[in-house]
């Protein structure tokens, strides 16, 4: 079923991925920055960061905190994307790579971001 996603979804849906993500790793939730992250878009709608960046991710030094906020925004679209939208083989690829490699930066300080990403994929997160 192929369904439109508003930034509004967009964005409530990233923020309780980053919750569940933040309460499982002991962090507090910044939310004014959860809010205001994609707010740009609500003029020109959603564009996907594989065409922000030339369709290749590369992790740049950035805080813990934005590599979550990306973790969560990127989980958001890849489970609205299978979930509602024509999800083609190299978006998937794209969006799974973006993933481990945030997972893997994040490893390093949250040895086990990997389980509780898993966690969100299982648990389902039901937003609607």
């Amino acid at each position: 079923m192929l369904k439109e996603q508003s930034v509004a979804e967009h964005t409530f849906r990233t923020m309780a991925i980053y919750d569940f993500i933040a309460k499982r790793l002991g962090i507090d939730t910044p939310w004014y920055k959860i809010l205001i992250h994609d707010i740009d878009e609500a003029e020109t709608g959603d564009i996907p960061s594989s065409h922000k960046n030339g369709g290749e991710f590369k992790l740049s030094e950035q805080s813990t905190e934005k590599s979550l906020l990306q973790l969560a925004d990127t989980v958001e679209a890849r489970i609205w994307l299978n979930r509602y939208g024509i999800i083609r083989y190299k978006v998937d690829r794209y969006l799974g790579n973006k993933i481990n490699v945030l997972k893997q930066e994040l490893r390093r300080e949250f040895p086990e971001i990997g389980c509780v990403v898993d966690e969100v994929y299982n648990t389902g997160i039901n937003y609607d």
